[in-house]
């Protein structure tokens, strides 16, 4: 394999991995980085006090000498957004590549991110697309797309805040930052289990240009156990993220802010009905009908929620949309009609008009 083994003109890249409980899956996203035609290249990696295999299936990649340096810690369980802002100051990388332990990178990722960034050097932030895979408990592909940037797009600051409330313009796969950038922006926020990215991406859009590049260049593996999959509130964070925002959206960008408010919200409500298929999720999702009634449940509102959520995100023509985003909707109208039949009974506590929201759906969706 042709490696740029040793050049002194190349910076070092650091990929940062936090891990936990992730013995299934570790050891394939530490080939993909292994792999890599690039090079100087580090991996900086913290277990984030896992109880399965996990420090085995690290010490055994270790034992068989990649030809890459490894910097590897252990601390009790923090999450997800700790374990990264650990292997950073672990790490000595000029750049910053991100991987969580059940994803892999392509094998030309680092290469291609790392010519991007010689060729746009004042990039804070380069973003390219993914696969993604979601398997069920048994370890069946449930479903899979793509989710790329239609074109090459640098993005001046004052572009990059108002369009993260509706876009997604960085995950944490096929991203090259560099690191005076993370530092100065303060790094993932430890109170945050999902979506940290996200407010990361809105602080460090503050102080640089982001590059989206059209390239597919790693995949996310979506599983039950994962470290994306920690208990927390998607929906909830989300919110979270972005009322620290709101204000500051209004005040630099009153003509568009109460449109941007507005879809922002509509992608929220779609997250929230993607997140269903738990007790806590259903629960959430009841709340919705209360509160936004006509934006999660009307036909024309599925139709104007499907259509902003394919030009912000600027899905491609020809490209599959999100299989779990159309099987949310459809979710949707079934649990829409479980919780009718529930508030027509008129005899139950919250608690209770959740669980038994829960087993019709449950029925609905099964027959």
């Amino acid at each position: 394999m042709n490696r740029n083994r040793d050049n002194r003109n190349s910076p070092l890249v650091s990929v940062i991995i936090p891990a936990w409980n992730c013995d299934d899956s570790l050891a394939r996203a530490l080939r993909s980085v292994r792999d890599q035609t690039y090079r100087p290249l580090q991996i900086s990696i913290v277990n984030d006090g896992s109880t399965d295999g996990t420090d085995g299936v690290i010490r055994d990649f270790l034992s068989g000498r990649p030809d890459l340096e490894v910097r590897y810690s252990r601390q009790p369980r923090r999450g997800a957004s700790a374990a990264r802002n650990a292997a950073v100051a672990a790490s000595r990388g000029e750049l910053l590549s991100f991987l969580d332990a059940d994803d892999t990178l392509a094998a030309d990722c680092i290469r291609v991110l790392a010519d991007y960034h010689r060729r746009f050097p004042a990039a804070g932030v380069i973003s390219a697309g993914c696969r993604c895979r979601e398997y069920d408990a048994s370890g069946n592909l449930a479903s899979r797309g793509v989710i790329r940037h239609p074109g090459r797009e640098l993005l001046e600051p004052e572009e990059i805040f108002p369009a993260l409330f509706c876009r997604n313009l960085a995950g944490m796969i096929s991203v090259l930052v560099r690191r005076d950038i993370f530092e100065r922006a303060g790094g993932f926020d430890p109170n945050l289990s999902s979506c940290e990215d996200l407010d990361f991406w809105f602080r460090a859009a503050r102080l640089a240009s982001f590059l989206l590049v059209p390239e597919v260049l790693g995949t996310v593996e979506k599983s039950p156990s994962g470290l994306t999959r920690s208990p927390g509130s998607l929906d909830r964070n989300l919110k979270t993220v972005l009322e620290r925002r709101r204000r500051a959206l209004f005040a630099e960008f009153p003509r568009i802010a109460p449109k941007i408010w507005r879809r922002s919200r509509a992608t929220a409500c779609l997250l929230a009905l993607g997140d269903c298929r738990t007790p806590a999720g259903l629960g959430r999702l009841l709340g919705l009908f209360f509160t936004e009634p006509r934006l999660v449940f009307s036909r024309k509102a599925r139709k104007r929620l499907w259509a902003e959520y394919s030009r912000f995100h600027r899905l491609p023509p020809g490209v599959r949309p999100m299989a779990e985003i159309r099987f949310a909707l459809l979710e949707a109208m079934a649990l829409k009609r479980a919780a009718a039949a529930v508030l027509v009974e008129r005899k139950y506590t919250t608690r209770r008009m959740v669980e038994r929201v829960g087993a019709i759906y449950e029925k609905l969706v099964s027959g």
